[in-house]
């Protein structure tokens, strides 16, 4: 009646893919105060190597890439075969999280009873 059909055909365009992304997130709670300063110090290290550092000082207009990070599922001191694996990856976001309970709570020294650490990564 309309000299028109339906086309059962769909047109896509392939644009590409976008790079995988994984969040890990830790709960650490210190059992004394070595503890409390090494998850201190893992927390600084993360932050750390999440940003890009200035080439040459006092110049803001030279930098260097962030860390890159291969991340591996291990098993009894190997590879675990269950686990997929990922490729060499930039971490891209870093959440710190001192509330794990619902409210800041500390000990004697002012530490954080809790601390709650989420990393997101991006692969390259």
């Amino acid at each position: 009646m309309t000299g028109t059909i339906a086309n059962p055909y769909m047109e896509v365009m392939f644009e590409g893919i976008n790079p995988r992304t994984f969040s890990f997130t830790f709960k650490m709670i210190p059992r004394n105060a070595k503890e409390q300063v090494t998850i201190r110090d893992i927390v600084k290290q993360f932050k750390f190597h999440q940003a890009p550092e200035v080439r040459f000082a006092g110049q803001s207009n030279y930098w260097l890439f962030p860390s890159e990070f291969d991340i591996t599922f291990l098993y009894k001191g190997a590879e675990n075969p269950w686990i997929h694996k990922i490729s060499t990856c930039a971490l891209t976001d870093v959440q710190v999280e001192y509330t794990s309970e619902g409210q800041y709570t500390s000990h004697n020294d002012g530490s954080p009873f809790s601390t709650i650490l989420t990393l997101e990564f991006t692969e390259t």
